[in-house]
């Protein structure tokens, strides 16, 4: 989004769509993770559209849900509480 060079250049938030949703996740804590939702913002302080437009596509955010951990990756293995760590050097 490039700013404006004058308060002419300015114009009003656009209506939110569904892709302007950013997804979050937390560590695993025994197997499982929340995954939560907000609007996306422009550098971390200002949303890039306008969540209460009459036009947004969703009126509110999904509430956090509880999910399982995700798979881990090749040369991975879980911990205690579910979370991916590097199998041993010379290990996989």
């Amino acid at each position: 989004m490039d700013g404006s060079n004058s308060v002419e250049q300015c114009h009003e938030l656009r209506p939110c769509l569904i892709s302007d949703i950013d997804v979050t996740y937390s560590e695993c804590i025994d197997h499982k993770r929340t995954m939560s939702f907000r609007w996306h913002y422009f550098d971390g302080e200002e949303a890039i559209c306008l969540p209460n437009h009459p036009d947004t596509e969703l009126k509110s955010l999904p509430d956090p849900t509880v999910i399982n951990c995700k798979g881990c990756g090749i040369g991975q293995s879980r911990d205690a509480d579910g979370n991916c760590e590097f199998c041993p050097t010379g290990t996989v």
